[in-house]
């Protein structure tokens, strides 16, 4: 018994010691463990990572520095990130599980490859981005999301359920598997409204997305623009320009959606109208989006 309690007090002394030595440092080794779990899993969806130093504080975060994510089918990264932050799931890791809990990037950016842009070389469509995303099974929740995305000062919040375009219902893709898979299709969609955003002053987007297990999210979309100047069919420059809709971001049935716009004056030739209001409710076609 008296050795029993000895080798308990003992214990507790270690681990005492170990507690205070982690409260006191700002720099922890990640182990080799949880590094090549964590290149394991994002290795079965076929994306590739490489990154700089790495650090554990005591709050339970890894530091990933200088992170540089890459696709099989493309020879440059596809993003780049100077600072990620990890939270895992500690249960998960003792059991030789890689579950990302919450995800942190700063200053990421999001590059087309040259084999999907009009140029031929690698571009940038998505800079300073700065996010804070929750990981629960299948769904992703954006605490804060803000970035440059081809020019546009875009924000973002709420949820995305991470449905598959291939069929309905939940799936079996993670977060992983859906960025490889469909990172392509966001390319070309970036490059097709690329080409659409010359005309506009000063773009703002702003995206509130609720969760929906069959159509990915309900998304409630403004846009603003402090000018746009149109040519064809015929000259227009409109000012103080507002815009909003609300629609699902997947799905194969039609949806009638709801679409407003607002324009503090409108000028069409030698015609100037002021505080112009539209409403219209179309269908929309979530397979067909342009």
């Amino acid at each position: 018994l008296r050795v029993a309690l000895w080798t308990l007090w003992l214990a507790l002394l270690l681990l005492l010691a170990g507690q205070s030595w982690i409260a006191l440092s700002h720099e922890l080794a990640v182990p080799g463990f949880v590094l090549r779990l964590f290149e394991e899993r994002l290795a079965a969806a076929h994306v590739q990572v490489k990154f700089g130093q790495t650090r554990f504080d005591p709050t339970g975060r890894i530091l990933l520095e200088n992170v540089r994510l890459s696709l099989p089918a493309y020879r440059e990264p596809v993003v780049v990130a100077p600072a990620a932050y990890l939270t895992l799931n500690p249960w998960e890791l003792a059991a030789g599980r890689f579950e990302l809990q919450r995800l942190e990037l700063s200053g990421a950016v999001f590059t087309v490859p040259a084999m999907l842009s009009r140029s031929g070389q690698a571009e940038d469509f998505v800079r300073e981005l700065d996010a804070t995303l929750v990981i629960r099974d299948r769904e992703v929740q954006i605490e804060q999301l803000s970035a440059r995305v081809a020019g546009i000062a875009v924000t973002a919040r709420g949820g995305l359920h991470l449905v598959p375009r291939t069929g309905p219902g939940l799936g079996s893709e993670s977060l992983p598997d859906y960025f490889a898979a469909h990172y392509p299709e966001v390319c070309r969609h970036l490059i097709r409204a690329a080409e659409r955003l010359e005309s506009l002053e000063a773009p703002e987007l702003r995206l509130d997305l609720t969760p929906s297990r069959t159509r990915g999210a309900l998304a409630s979309v403004t846009i603003a623009a402090r000018s746009v100047k149109v040519d064809r069919p015929w000259p227009l420059v409109a000012r103080g320009v507002r815009f909003t809709t609300r629609f699902p971001l997947q799905g194969d049935s039609p949806v009638m959606s709801p679409l407003t716009l607002t324009v503090d004056e409108l000028q069409v030739g030698e015609v100037t109208l002021h505080a112009v209001q539209a409403r219209q409710r179309g269908r929309l076609l979530p397979s067909q989006y342009s």
